[in-house]
């Protein structure tokens, strides 16, 4: 997993995977919990990007939502409002 901020403000999640013989395990959703608790201090928003439609399911039952008019990015999540970053 790796977090880039394409703007000050910005994080993506890329390179999220969870082992086959670990899926559906709650492994996953809890490692992206942590991902967003982390993320809420540095960030307003989070992205990604898959193709995948069990990924896509995944994300949007986190609270993710389908992104539009993002580049190289599928999804998108608003994260709290910082004070400060």
């Amino acid at each position: 997993m790796i977090l880039i901020s394409i703007f000050f403000d910005v994080g993506r999640v890329r390179h999220l995977y969870v082992l086959p013989k670990h899926r559906c395990s709650g492994v996953g959703k809890k490692l992206l919990e942590m991902i967003i608790e982390e993320s809420e201090k540095y960030f307003r928003i989070l992205t990604l990007y898959t193709e995948n439609p069990i990924a896509d399911k995944f994300y949007r039952n986190i609270g993710f939502s389908r992104a539009e008019g993002i580049h190289k990015a599928s999804h998108v999540l608003n994260l709290k409002e910082k004070e400060e970053i």
